[in-house]
């Protein structure tokens, strides 16, 4: 779905289970992003490191999504 087509479906939208965009390749589509994504201290043991890149579960994402003010 285009961004664009998104951002109209959430300004009408009054699901009670609204669709959410979600981007685990941010950091490889926008590269200025990755630098501002940090791991919380609580969570620097990076267990699946021992799975290599290729085989590791996602674990950066950027979730967009559309609250209502009341």
């Amino acid at each position: 779905m285009p961004f664009e087509t998104y951002m109209k479906y959430m300004e009408n939208n009054r699901d009670d289970m609204p669709l959410y965009l979600f981007d685990k390749t941010f950091c490889q589509t926008a590269p200025q992003l990755a630098s501002d994504f940090h791991v919380p201290p609580y969570f620097t043991d990076d267990l699946f490191s021992i799975l290599g890149e290729d085989k590791r579960p996602d674990y950066r994402l950027v979730c967009f999504l559309r609250t209502s003010n009341g």
